[in-house]
């Protein structure tokens, strides 16, 4: 995976309270108890540590991990 997986991953461990076992490319931000205000905060988090401006709809429509990463991708792709 890449090193941006692992960022996200990290930040899911350490500010989120995320088991790092369960968390693959696969796992959905349900299964993981996420609701909307974990996700903004996700969303806030990743903005911040990442440097990048990311509107909160687009986080949202990420359902897994894995689309969340390659959403993250693009956008600093495209920065």
């Amino acid at each position: 995976m890449s090193s941006l997986y692992e960022i996200v991953v990290e930040a899911l461990v350490t500010q989120f309270h995320q088991e790092r076992d369960r968390l693959r490319p696969d796992t959905s931000f349900r299964d993981l108890g996420f609701d909307s205000l974990s996700r903004l905060d996700l969303s806030l988090a990743l903005s911040k540590q990442l440097k990048i401006e990311l509107q909160d709809e687009d986080v949202f429509r990420q359902r897994t991990l894995g689309e969340l990463v390659r959403f993250l991708e693009e956008q600093r792709a495209a920065a």
